[in-house]
């Protein structure tokens, strides 16, 4: 590999940093291209876009770099942000499109805003009233064609659904029973509420043996059921049991005349018997 000595800037530089030149005996200029350009830069003019001045070997030269000379010749104008209505500058090809945005951010806050519920062209659900408590919602297509009932919360729900499903509208409704006939076997949504009441109140637990594994407790009546009728559904006159303590009772006490001092006696005589 040849080197050279620089003619410029008198530095010994490998052969590569000059140009091929038949007019020198070595085939190469004496000056390296660095020296060789800037001595070609003769002229200084004014950036058109940035209106700095530069040095160029060609007098009608107008911008000093690739980036002012590609900015000159975009073709922009002025547009409002749909959504912030701050000025900005676009392509003139993209005034085709309707809506133009500062950011993706300005855009996703206008979708929010322009593409609620009936306006979005993918929205598929449907107005009706809440089957509770008869507010404005929106349901899902395929729930009106799987459902008759809709609501608006879950809360509202539990609250509201039973009464399309007792008495005469329960698929398991018996026409053929009297009101006394029902009352007697407690089937009525006071004694339910009355029933759920009292396993709230003794948190799901015998009050006897302390079970609380569930799906095995009763609702016992403390005084009975048939011969207290105003006291059927008074949450005081009930206590949480579980199978095996309910029947013990009841086989110790008969199903008649029980009082709450036989219930004393009962759980006294439990808590006192040692467990095996």
């Amino acid at each position: 590999m040849k080197n050279k000595t620089c003619k410029g800037c008198l530095m010994f530089l490998d052969i590569k940093h000059f140009s091929k030149s038949k007019n020198v005996k070595d085939g190469y200029e004496n000056k390296c291209k660095h020296c060789r350009n800037k001595q070609r830069m003769k002229y200084t003019n004014i950036c058109k876009v940035c209106e700095s001045s530069f040095k160029t070997s060609k007098k009608q030269t107008m911008y000093c770099s690739s980036e002012c000379q590609g900015f000159d010749r975009r073709v922009r104008v002025t547009v409002h942000c749909d959504y912030c209505y701050r000025e900005k500058e676009i392509l003139k090809s993209r005034l085709r499109n309707n809506n133009h945005f500062c950011d993706q951010s300005c855009r996703n806050e206008f979708m929010k805003m322009t593409l609620q519920r009936d306006n979005n062209p993918n929205f598929s659900s449907r107005k009706t009233n809440c089957s509770g408590c008869y507010v404005t919602i929106y349901v899902n297509e395929h729930r009106t064609r799987n459902h008759k009932h809709y609501f608006c919360s879950y809360q509202c729900y539990k609250d509201n659904i039973g009464r399309y499903y007792t008495g005469k509208n329960n698929n398991f409704y018996n026409h053929d029973l009297t009101k006394e006939e029902r009352l007697h076997t407690r089937r009525y949504k006071g004694y339910y509420n009355w029933r759920d009441s009292v396993y709230k109140r003794d948190e799901y637990t015998c009050q006897c043996c302390g079970d609380d594994k569930g799906g095995n407790l009763i609702a016992h009546h403390i005084y009975n059921y048939s011969e207290h009728k105003d006291k059927r559904t008074n949450i005081n006159n009930g206590i949480t049991l579980c199978n095996v303590c309910h029947k013990d009772f009841h086989c110790r006490y008969g199903y008649r005349n029980n009082n709450k001092q036989q219930l004393d006696e009962f759980i006294y005589s439990y808590n006192k018997t040692p467990i095996p």
